[in-house]
């Protein structure tokens, strides 16, 4: 996979998620930036060149985000990842392709299938009906309730990233809400688009570390 895009692993005391998942990045050949609040350091961060690892204990979520963000991608593209999420390397491709060959959109994400119980499962969503084309920003934000998809971890232009992270407010300290702004003022800045290949596997019972 070309090198244009960054993976942004937001983790917080959660090392024994980002020894699973680590393999699953690295795999994906990209530019990978870990952002580690955690009260310890991750003793088995990775050294590669392409690997940028950062500990800063005692920082909140969007202010992590908003710092390291700035300050440590440079490439034209973004993917937000949570160390949870196991992404498919053909699929975030595709979106990459896609943001490539269509200025006016934002955001690409697939389909998300759900690890529970020892099974995998399509996201119960009407995934295949969402389509955020609308030339006029208020006209995507009504088609996104349609189906009402959650695009906070698809693939991302990254100087609308940084547009979005400049006008959450410092006072919205909640992550789910704060997600939820993310997704809207991407809505604003382009068109989202939803591809029907599975995209990444949720791990929605994670093992205790």
């Amino acid at each position: 996979m070309k090198s244009d895009m960054t993976i942004v692993v937001p983790t917080h005391n959660r090392h024994h998620l980002l020894a699973r998942l680590l393999p699953t990045l690295l795999g994906l050949d990209v530019p990978l930036l870990i952002i580690d609040s955690s009260a310890a350091a991750y003793p088995a961060a990775p050294s590669a060149p392409n690997v940028t690892y950062v500990h800063c204990p005692g920082i909140g979520f969007l202010d992590k985000l908003r710092k390291y963000v700035s300050e440590c991608v440079s490439t034209p593209f973004l993917m937000m990842n949570a160390d949870d999420i196991f992404p498919l390397k053909t699929s975030v491709a595709k979106a990459l392709d896609f943001l490539r060959a269509n200025p006016d959109y934002s955001s690409v994400q697939g389909t998300t299938f759900h690890y529970q119980f020892g099974r995998v499962e399509r996201h119960r969503d009407n995934s295949e009906l969402y389509q955020c084309d609308a030339e006029k920003a208020s006209a995507r934000i009504l088609q996104h309730h349609v189906c009402d998809i959650h695009s906070f971890y698809g693939v991302h232009r990254a100087d609308c990233w940084r547009y979005v992270l400049s006008l959450i407010p410092n006072e919205l300290t909640n992550p789910s809400l704060a997600e939820e702004f993310q997704i809207m003022a991407t809505l604003i800045h382009g068109k989202s688009k939803r591809l029907s290949d599975i995209f990444h596997v949720i791990d929605c019972v994670p093992p205790v570390g």
